[in-house]
């Protein structure tokens, strides 16, 4: 059961589990109408159907988007045909705006027979350190469910975890561990370098290298970092004999996130909401540790949360 591919980190001062069930509930998702295009809203959690969904070291919130799809050759084919059929009765040609309303025209008479598709985006939060982890690689999705707390919450403070020069950073650290001699510490300790490396240079030209073995091609790369090349991904794993290996990009993005050892297959749990509590607290608390590391080797320091007039977070 995989459920942490990928996170987008954020840290926020989220309230009590009480009235954060109570405020989900109030912005709970209701079915899309016929003429509207998507709606959102919060949903149970579809393993164990509770709103604030508990485990071992955090809980997990779930998100709903529900939206409607027109394909465009279907928009293109049914246009085409309203403006022949004006031409056709008015015998005149159909200008830009009404050629803008009649799309308009079409795209409201479609909509009640377009396809609807869910998308559920879940987070998973730990109380204690604030950090707040959805996994998904697209910021339209992750930001759309930090929004939606905000929204549903009212006086929630968050931001998104980022490093300044992040990108600087990565390529900086790539060259120091190019450059480094026998016995220096490695740049990205506690973490070694993986497998692969994707550097931009050129404008957008991308180049994956695989550095499995570094020094074999430490040049090539010096080369490239010499001519103005940036560290677009870099894949990292932590030390021990189950590692979690993760490529990390130049925005602070965890991608293609691997738990060496976190398979449950030889346990046995009593319900399916047993089996999820599980692997979400073993592999979230995983991701939140990589967090906290990468957060202290870059050295990003978040603000401190608002107080209200009685000391407490706002």
């Amino acid at each position: 059961m995989k459920l942490i591919k990928n996170a987008r980190t954020y840290v926020a001062h989220l309230p009590s589990v009480s009235d954060l069930n109570r405020h989900l509930q109030e912005a709970a998702f209701t079915p899309i109408g016929s003429q509207a295009m998507s709606a959102q809203g919060w949903a149970p959690h579809p393993v164990t159907q509770q709103w604030v969904a508990p485990f071992h070291g955090g809980f997990c919130l779930t998100l709903r988007y529900d939206y409607k799809l027109l394909p465009a050759d279907v928009i293109k084919k049914e246009l085409a045909a309203r403006i022949a059929e004006v031409q056709k009765q008015e015998g005149r040609p159909v200008g830009r705006r009404e050629r803008a309303e009649l799309k308009d025209e079409v795209t409201f008479t479609l909509l009640p027979r377009a396809f609807t598709k869910t998308k559920l985006i879940h987070a998973y939060y730990d109380p204690d350190t604030h950090i707040l982890v959805v996994p998904e690689t697209s910021a339209k999705w992750a930001d759309a469910l930090v929004s939606a707390l905000i929204h549903s919450c009212g006086s929630v403070k968050t931001e998104t975890v980022h490093v300044s020069a992040m990108s600087d950073g990565l390529t900086a650290r790539l060259r120091q561990a190019v450059d480094a001699d026998e016995g220096v510490d490695d740049p990205f300790t506690p973490f070694s370098i993986g497998d692969y490396a994707q550097l931009k240079q050129d404008g957008n030209r991308k180049i994956t290298w695989d550095v499995s073995n570094l020094d074999d091609v430490a040049g090539g790369i010096r080369e490239a970092l010499d001519t103005g090349a940036q560290v677009e991904r870099l894949e990292l794993f932590t030390p021990g004999d189950s590692p979690v290996v993760f490529k990390l990009t130049k925005d602070f993005v965890l991608r293609s996130i691997s738990f060496e050892d976190s398979e449950s297959g030889d346990l046995e749990f009593d319900s399916p909401e047993d089996h999820w509590q599980h692997e979400a607290s073993v592999q979230f608390l995983q991701v939140r540790d990589v967090i906290e590391e990468l957060i202290d080797l870059f050295g990003y320091t978040p603000s401190q949360a608002p107080e209200d007039d009685d000391g407490g977070l706002i």
